[in-house]
């Protein structure tokens, strides 16, 4: 945990970070969610909850399923625009299918930019990571490999992972034909649900 010398700096810490961290659609935090169902209400108070308890004796994490549009986004950067203000600083946003095109992209010798190891280590070093659009990832034996040792070491290090996902466990399996099982198993077992949620597109909506 850092902890600023004076309250100007640690604001300015902290939106710095909230700029560099979160993406510019889901930065507005727990105020600006959508809660317009008594699904959300609830899914909204027991994930502010969560953040508002998050400390770095937290062990498990959190896993969202729902339809696109539903509020799984917005929520879990809600989490971590909360974590961040209250000063975990080492907490991060990582679209999965942005990750696999980074991890990617980093092959390319003749290209400026981290190592593939520089991108994982980023990632293991960290107090807790919001790993979103879990499914819309590529689906090679590649990556499959890389997310489940991500999964694994936040699991074998006892550190929070917030997941999100639009697909079921049988749609993974069949999405990761070769560690869905494992990778599944490991999601589940040291992650809590935070609710169901409604069938609703938030997008479009104006908040309430």
């Amino acid at each position: 945990m850092v902890t600023a010398t004076t309250t100007d700096t640690r604001q300015i810490v902290i939106q710095s970070l909230i700029r560099d961290r979160i993406p510019a659609q889901y930065r507005c935090g727990f105020p600006a969610y959508r809660a317009l169902a008594p699904q959300h209400r609830a899914i909204k108070r027991c994930a502010k909850q969560w953040a508002d308890d998050f400390s770095l004796s937290t062990t498990r994490g959190l896993y969202m399923f729902g339809a696109p549009g539903c509020g799984k986004s917005f929520l879990g950067c809600s989490i971590l625009r909360r974590v961040i203000e209250r000063g975990f600083f080492h907490a991060y946003y990582e679209n999965t299918a942005k990750l696999a095109q980074e991890i990617r992209e980093s092959w390319d010798l003749h290209r400026a930019g981290p190592s593939e190891r520089e991108i994982m280590d980023s990632l293991l070093e960290a107090d807790l990571v919001f790993l979103d659009d879990i499914g819309a990832d590529p689906c090679g034996e590649w990556f499959q490999d890389r997310l489940y040792v991500i999964i694994n070491e936040f699991e074998m290090a006892q550190k929070p992972l917030i997941m999100a996902t639009n697909c079921t466990s049988v749609e993974l399996r069949k999405h990761w034909p070769k560690n869905g099982a494992r990778i599944l198993s490991r999601m589940e077992g040291f992650a809590d649900s935070v609710g169901a949620f409604p069938d609703q597109d938030f997008r479009g909506t104006p908040a309430q």
